[in-house]
């Protein structure tokens, strides 16, 4: 049977045929139960049962079935099930669309998720089924689309929908909309870094410098409560953190230039506990730029304080790198393993420069020895991370607010489970409900993992190695 645009229902499987012959010879005895049930799913499916199509797609998706998953055949089946009318079914089709990753396969998944959106706006009211389905394509388009003017129009009237107003994903959307536009939530504000003109000498040439002369955004202040909730759900073991984190939101909404800036932060703890990671999905919930900087190792304070000219390899420090690319005034900086920096003053310890960043007096004309001339480097938050405290200078520990990460607990694993396979989905492209799911004996294999960097490590493993086993079996199938 076909639906109404011609897509064919898939195939009855090989595998299911004996059972379809004996329940037409009336023979259900011969028929096993699971069979029986997949059967049914299929005879319904093929009269255009949305429900039964979808089902079918899900088995195929988590390998519910004899012959294990079968991403083609989730697809085939998603498709036939969007024909017939199922809007699940649609944003799936798009995110699988994207999964593939060709040109034509994107810009599909694109138009699919345009019209999932369109849906809830043109509607007065709608259902929590479609609004989510709408969230989720907002989502798919803000990652892939950015820079389409009709995706960006759309994702507006979604956010200004009734229907939409209290759904979870709202400031999520409203925020990764605000930083793309780099119209901040908060009051319209800029900063002027430089108040001269830089000037080209000998192998130094201004480039992408240049947007330094021009005053930059400021970014605006988050939801303090949805930062909250989220890395309390994310980073469980971090709630101190959290909390010094929200405590600083909430006052900078009574300032009256309410820009995102934060106290300089030092996180102590023992390697592998996820400072890093908590770090950057800071820097992402509160839609500002985020760097990570490396002390361990470094024998001098250049990649902070810029290359002098004369040299080969001159250029600004890292901070104003930062500020040129995004062309943002008041990125989060993060400098990494703090206390493993080398201690050899010879060509500048960072522990010195960082303590001109760090006091708002020196930091308003912080000298870049690339640029030769002060910079305003008064909006930058900074986040630094050590093993041990004991290591660095007195003066540098009284510039920051110190908080001790202790390790995540067992109550703490599938967090850390759900937040590695989020990162690895992010990393390939895909939705991560298309990621392969530990069995039992795997769970408890990692359950055995000490800390967290072992657990991502062999959670990753142990994905790949079904992801190549599924990709085998399509193959042969």
């Amino acid at each position: 049977m076909r639906a109404k645009n011609d897509v064919e229902c898939p195939e009855l499987p090989d595998w299911l045929q004996p059972a379809e012959e004996a329940f037409y010879q009336q023979n259900t005895s011969a028929i096993d139960p699971k069979s029986m049930e997949l059967l049914a799913l299929y005879l319904k499916a093929r009269q255009q049962h949305v429900g039964c199509a979808e089902a079918l797609a899900e088995c195929y998706e988590t390998g519910n079935l004899p012959t294990g998953m079968n991403k083609n055949k989730a697809l085939e089946w998603h498709v036939y099930a969007m024909s017939i009318g199922s809007i699940e079914s649609k944003l799936r089709v798009a995110q699988y669309y994207l999964w593939q990753s060709s040109h034509d396969d994107v810009a599909k998944a694109i138009l699919l998720a345009k019209e999932l959106i369109a849906n809830v706006v043109m509607e007065t009211r709608s259902s929590a089924i479609h609004v989510n389905v709408a969230a989720t394509a907002a989502l798919l388009l803000l990652g892939h689309d950015t820079e389409e003017d009709e995706s960006q129009a759309l994702i507006n009237d979604l956010l200004a929908h009734k229907s939409f107003a209290n759904h979870p994903d709202f400031y999520a959307i409203q925020n990764r909309l605000s930083k793309m536009q780099r119209n901040p939530i908060a009051n319209s504000s800029s900063l002027c870094v430089l108040n001269k003109k830089i000037s080209d000498e000998g192998d130094f040439k201004v480039g992408i410098y240049k947007v330094l002369e021009q005053p930059l955004t400021l970014i605006g202040l988050p939801d303090p409560d949805l930062v909250k909730a989220t890395l309390d759900s994310e980073f469980p073991w971090f709630t101190a953190v959290n909390a010094q984190v929200y405590q600083q939101l909430v006052v900078a909404q009574f300032s009256k230039m309410q820009v995102f800036k934060l106290r300089p932060l030092l996180l102590a703890g023992p390697p592998g506990v996820g400072k890093t990671r908590w770090a950057k999905r800071l820097g992402e919930l509160c839609s500002v730029p985020f760097r990570a900087l490396m002390a361990a190792g470094s024998s001098d304070a250049m990649f902070l304080r810029g290359t002098p000219r004369g040299w080969s390899s001159t250029r600004p420090g890292a901070v104003l790198q930062t500020m040129a690319t995004e062309e943002v005034a008041n990125p989060l900086i993060l400098v990494d393993e703090l206390e493993k920096a080398s201690a050899d003053s010879r060509n500048g310890r960072i522990w010195d420069v960082l303590l001109q960043l760090l006091e708002p007096s020196t930091a308003i004309v912080f000298m870049d020895e690339c640029l030769c001339l002060p910079c305003d480097l008064s909006a930058v938050s900074w986040i630094a991370t050590v093993n041990e405290i004991g290591k660095l200078p007195q003066p540098l520990l009284e510039r920051f607010t110190i908080v001790t990460v202790q390790r995540p607990g067992p109550e703490c694993f599938m967090t850390l489970m759900n937040n590695i396979t989020a990162d690895f989905a992010a990393e390939l492209g895909i939705d991560k409900r298309m990621l392969p799911v530990p069995d039992a004996n795997e769970i408890e294999m990692l359950r055995r993992c000490n800390g967290p960097r072992e657990l991502n490590r062999t959670l990753r493993m142990v994905m790949e190695k079904h992801m190549v086993d599924d990709k085998r079996n399509a193959i042969r199938n």
